[in-house]
């Protein structure tokens, strides 16, 4: 049997069904593989859905079935099986193993994966979620027309390394009818298919995708209200861990899957410790992507872009490890004091003035905890200790019993 190889969301998969969307590996880890192949039903299920059972949830085992589509079971985290319907639609039948049996997966595992598309700002990872229709998809179709690059659709997996890091998706959207009307794709060229409500397109964006995993920074959430014009608000605490849980792929399921237990908590609680959660609020029947983009860019581009007016911000490993360690003991929110040559707003000597399009390299991370600040040493910077108005020694003397003051 010929199986094909991918990763996906951070899943290493062996598959006997090829799904052209998926990027056809040479080779992948062997390591907590997810096989998915052809397969018959057994008899428990198959009359549990001549019964018009359509689904059943058990942590090891769930089954769904699409009429005239296929029955798929996912089990263990590790598998799953597909009964295909004869003349079944085998695009849509490829859709629900790209989606709700790899989140199904993902639930099994404890893997913590948000709804939402996510975009690459800042190399960072921005995931965009909120309500079906809110317009989560049209808002990262800009982002990406945009220039900003596209990590996933739909579905973040997200994977922990001392901090959450988004996984990669493939490299296709999913858009509606209007937002390709909108964006002026060619719905011919596009494979199209009826998901529950309306006809969708898979569009390439192979171009602008990432095949590597980006730091997780920030959630946005749309939502539409009566509102005149977008408004953005910061969630913290208690409300941004609800609205993560809130927000889980397939999480509608978990109740039917003992719940969220301790070590799946802890994920979302590690996620809500390192990041900042934004809900965009939108008005009603109104095109408002421009205004959306403008408040999310405002709030999640760094200094280095807004103030600098760097194109990009690098980061040495050393720096980077410096920063996990900043967040592992919750300095990470601290401000932040630019450490930089002396003769412009870069990294570089030899750009004098206010110079714009250069590139920033973040060379190492220090706290300086009494003064209340975290300094970013950029390039080849030297630093000295910074001095009193009046220097302490001239405090300092020795009495004639030989008794030392001013030290302290």
């Amino acid at each position: 049997m010929l199986l094909n190889n991918y990763k996906v969301y951070g899943l290493n998969i062996k598959s006997e069904i090829k799904i052209d969307e998926f990027e056809n590996l040479n080779a992948i880890p062997e390591d907590e593989i997810v096989t998915i192949s052809y397969s018959v039903m057994d008899d428990e299920i198959k009359k549990s859905v001549s019964e018009g059972k359509k689904i059943q949830l058990q942590k090891e085992k769930i089954w769904f079935h699409i009429d005239n589509i296929a029955t798929y079971c996912i089990t263990n985290g590790n598998k799953v099986e597909v009964e295909v319907f004869e003349n079944a639609n085998m695009q849509l039948m490829k859709i629900y193993i790209m989606c709700s049996c790899l989140g199904f997966i993902m639930l099994q595992r404890d893997m913590v994966a948000i709804h939402g598309g996510v975009i690459e700002m800042d190399n960072n990872a921005v995931i965009f979620t909120g309500d079906r229709g809110a317009g989560k998809s049209t808002l990262t179709t800009a982002l990406r027309e945009k220039g900003y690059k596209f990590i996933s659709d739909d579905v973040a997996g997200i994977m922990f390394d001392k901090v959450p890091y988004v996984m990669p998706g493939f490299p296709y959207q999913k858009l509606c009818e209007s937002a390709m009307d909108k964006f002026g794709y060619d719905k011919e060229k596009n494979t199209s298919f009826m998901s529950d409500k309306e006809v969708k397109y898979i569009v390439p964006a192979k171009e602008e995708f990432i095949y590597e995993p980006r730091k997780l920074t920030t959630i946005i959430k749309i939502t539409v209200g009566d509102v005149e014009e977008v408004t953005i608000e910061e969630l913290k605490g208690s409300e941004k861990i609800n609205n993560i849980i809130n927000n889980i792929y397939r999480g509608e399921y978990i109740k039917h899957l003992g719940g969220v237990n301790p070590e799946y908590f802890k994920k979302c609680l590690n996620i809500a410790k390192n990041i900042n959660f934004y809900v965009v609020t939108r008005p009603k029947d109104q095109f408002t992507v421009d205004k959306q983009i403008a408040l999310i860019e405002e709030k999640i581009l760094t200094i280095a872009r807004e103030i600098y007016g760097a194109k990009d911000v690098r980061y040495t490993p050393a720096a980077n490890k410096q920063i996990a360690e900043l967040e592992k003991f919750e300095l990470d929110k601290l401000p932040i004091c630019m450490a930089k040559t002396q003769y412009s707003l870069s990294d570089n000597p030899a750009l004098l003035g206010r110079p714009e399009g250069f590139d920033i390299t973040v060379k190492e991370v220090r706290v300086s905890n009494g003064a209340g600040f975290i300094v970013a040493l950029t390039g080849d910077i030297m630093t000295m200790p910074g001095l009193p108005k009046v220097p302490a020694a001239n405090r300092m003397d020795i009495l004639e019993n030989g008794e030392i003051v001013g030290l302290f």
